[in-house]
């Protein structure tokens, strides 16, 4: 009679065992689950707006860094910026002495100082817009060139 006890108090110990393993096994697959999600939450919390605009390519959603711009590793478009500072560069550096006049802590700039800016900045603006320009045929006929390819390859097999 012993030996039934005994064997009885085993199973009960190892059925014990297995519905504990059981519980722990449930319990690390719900916390996961729960990680999982806070990971996914974060994620969508961290993604960029869309609303922000590529300086190499000028489109929306990525910026010049992102490898998804079809500028990307590319030396795009010259920047306004960069276009009016040459031009300043080149159009005042003899011309700004009579514009520009440094009394002092305060700095005097004339009127037509201000009209020569205004124009250097159109002209600026016009040479960015042919440089894209460019860029874009260049694109275009680059693409055209591969879709030839591809027809060529499709005829020859």
């Amino acid at each position: 009679a012993v030996v039934s006890t005994q064997s009885t108090g085993d199973e009960v110990r190892k059925e014990r065992r297995r519905i504990q393993e059981q519980l722990r096994r449930l319990n690390r697959a719900q916390e996961r689950e729960r990680m999982n999600e806070k990971k996914l939450k974060k994620a969508a919390k961290e993604k960029a707006p869309i609303n922000m605009k590529c300086g190499a390519c000028g489109e929306t959603g990525h910026m010049k860094t992102n490898k998804h711009c079809r500028l990307y590793g590319k030396t795009g478009p010259v920047t306004e910026d960069q276009i009016i500072d040459d031009e300043l560069s080149n159009a005042f550096n003899e011309q700004t002495s009579g514009m520009v006049k440094v009394e002092d802590t305060k700095i005097r700039i004339g009127r037509a100082f201000l009209a020569k800016v205004d124009e250097v900045q159109k002209a600026a603006q016009q040479k960015q817009v042919q440089a894209k320009r460019q860029l874009e045929i260049e694109e275009e006929s680059k693409a055209e060139a591969k879709a030839l390819k591809k027809k060529k390859k499709k005829k020859k097999k």
